[in-house]
């Protein structure tokens, strides 16, 4: 299923007509594990009923309001169907449900808004990039996210059959190790100078012909998308050579990618991507840092909580586990903390500030708890 995840979000994030049940799972692709998932999920329904009740919406009333995604239980090709995990959001005279492509954590939570916290990784995860794999008897082009891989069609031979086994020379040797970024084991080329003149030009012309192939799918225009070379250590200079494509990265996956399962080799490819994907995170936590004790940061939750609503926090740094329910009074900039766990008023917080930033058009942060500022569950830089 392609969503536009940041699209999703927004429009969940816009909503405040209450009470709203949110309830994420973890799923399963494949195994026994699959037979689970609904009845988790079913749990999941009875506990959201359980906290309407509080807020009012009791048996009959309850149940209908929960009827869309009660429905969900009802289709078997559904939870045949999963990624690594379900989220589902019933509001009044609305629902809408995502498979997500990581696990989620198994909650149930019925406040005035959607509980999206988990969902912010989503919007560090559209980085697209793609890996060009060359073997001695195929090419293959994939495109790949964080979460995702997919082959994209390229109509080519593989070195063997297009050059007559030329590349590689009666003194080239070879050796098996674990290709950049990977556990598996490739295949590493290596002998007495490369290839000869005559085997480098037919590979020249070769990859001409591949990058003919490759532009044809991605576009090489003022912003291009990674490209990643996935091939052995020897050719993959000879390609770079070769091509017209402005955005080869400077790694690549040495080895021979058909010792790879697509899984490794999408894995691997990340790892790469990873280094400049992270980069503006790396960044932010840089000027937290540098900032902080200047007035221009804060880890004071109240004070976060009046910067998010005037639209004054840039990066949101919070716990993607930690919850703090609360109330909140956007007039008086008043707070009252209630607990780590729901209750019949209230909301939770950490999810309040990172929809008025993100509405407010600042960068949310989602951290693992030993990443988080002192005791603290979130952070801030402010604009101003």
């Amino acid at each position: 299923m392609n969503v536009d995840f940041k699209s999703e979000i927004g429009s969940l994030a816009e909503w405040e007509g209450g009470p709203c049940s949110t309830i994420m799972i973890a799923t399963h692709r494949t195994g026994r594990e699959v037979s689970g998932d609904p009845i988790r999920y079913r749990n999941q329904l009875r506990r959201a009923q359980e906290q309407l009740a509080t807020r009012g919406l009791r048996g009959a009333k309850a149940l209908r309001f929960l009827d869309p995604a009660s429905r969900l239980l009802e289709d078997p090709f559904f939870w045949e169907h999963q990624d690594e995990g379900l989220a589902v959001f019933a509001c009044p005279e609305w629902s809408r449900h995502f498979c997500i492509p990581y696990t989620l954590p198994e909650i149930s939570i019925v406040q005035d808004r959607p509980y999206l916290v988990p969902l912010f990784p989503l919007l560090g995860a559209e980085d697209v990039f793609y890996i060009l794999a060359t073997s001695q008897t195929k090419t293959r082009l994939l495109k790949g996210s964080r979460y995702h891989i997919q082959d994209r069609p390229l109509e080519v031979v593989g070195i063997n059959e297009a050059l007559g086994n030329e590349p590689r020379e009666e003194h080239l040797q070879f050796h098996t190790a674990a290709p950049s970024g990977a556990r598996g084991q490739g295949t590493i080329y290596h002998g007495q100078g490369g290839p000869s003149e005559e085997a480098k030009e037919r590979l020249l012309s070769y990859f001409r012909m591949i990058d003919d192939s490759v532009s044809q799918v991605i576009v090489n225009g003022p912003a291009p998308t990674p490209l990643i070379l996935a091939m052995v250590d020897y050719l993959q200079p000879i390609y770079r050579q070769a091509s017209k494509y402005k955005n080869i990265l400077t790694d690549g996956i040495n080895g021979n990618p058909d010792d790879l399962g697509e899984n490794a080799l999408h894995q691997a490819a990340w790892n790469i991507v990873a280094q400049s994907s992270l980069q503006p995170q790396r960044e932010a936590i840089a000027t937290y840092l540098r900032l902080a004790g200047s007035g221009h940061t804060s880890s004071d939750i109240t004070e976060i909580l009046r910067a998010a609503h005037e639209g004054r926090v840039a990066n949101l740094f919070m716990s993607k586990v930690i919850q703090q329910w609360g109330v909140f009074d956007s007039e008086t900039s008043a707070t009252l903390l209630l607990g780590d766990a729901p209750g019949h008023i209230g909301e939770e917080l950490l999810n309040l500030a990172a929809i008025q930033t993100f509405l407010r058009g600042g960068q949310v942060y989602t951290l693992e708890v030993e990443q988080t500022f002192g005791e603290s569950p979130l952070a801030a830089v402010f604009r101003y």
